[in-house]
């Protein structure tokens, strides 16, 4: 019997300069303005090279992929380096993190402004493990990647969209291999600290059988 797969749903920013910025981000980038690296294989579900069968654990793989401008390579590894932390944050803070079974996820959402953890909370199902949580034996992370496409103006970083994916196991009485994958939105605040404004996050799970462990 095929597991149910999670619809995906969409959840963008509120404000109109946010939504402008994404819009301008994915406009720019997908016309190649210039490449940082490839998409890593976007379809990898962990059992190629990009997961860790061991359970030992797995380090985030986040890289600049294409820049809407013109921005040094110091600054790309710099962005690559800070967005990639806050989209990781939030992968041990939702789903990784915590001990199992667990039931609360309340700060699940670690880097995201006010209104946009108020919409994450609302699709915590999605989000975080909130819908497993509770019946969960067991999380054990496979694989962490997050591809930043940057927007640049007169050499410096002003938004980005990081393009996630994370691949982990959990366990409850049987141990079925997930797969979240999306964008976030990242501006940076007053104190230059990258904070997620939008996402779109879609979720799926398979049973493993004997030769997926």
């Amino acid at each position: 019997m095929t597991p149910p797969v999670a619809k995906p749903r969409v959840r963008r920013p509120r404000s109109a300069v946010v939504l402008t910025i994404s819009l301008l981000l994915l406009a720019l980038v997908g016309a190649g303005c210039s490449g940082g690296g490839g998409d890593g294989g976007g379809d990898d579900d962990g059992r190629g090279g990009g997961g860790d069968r061991s359970g030992r654990e797995v380090r985030l793989d986040a890289r600049v992929a294409k820049v809407a401008g013109v921005l040094g390579k110091p600054r790309r590894e710099k962005v690559a380096r800070e967005a990639g932390a806050v989209v990781d944050r939030w992968f041990e803070a939702a789903y990784l993190g915590g001990d199992y079974p667990r039931s609360s996820f309340k700060d699940s959402w670690p880097g995201f402004t006010r209104d946009t953890r108020r919409q994450a909370v609302s699709d915590k199902r999605l989000t975080s493990n909130a819908g497993i949580g509770p019946k969960t034996e067991s999380v054990v992370a496979r694989r962490k990647q997050v591809l930043v496409d940057v927007l640049a103006w007169k050499g410096k970083q002003r938004a980005a969209t990081a393009r996630f994916t994370l691949v982990f196991d959990a366990t409850v009485k049987r141990t079925a291999r997930h797969k979240v994958t999306g964008r976030a939105v990242l501006v940076l605040d007053r104190k230059g600290r990258w904070r997620v404004v939008g996402y779109d996050v879609s979720r799926s799970h398979r049973i493993l059988g004997g030769d997926d462990r």
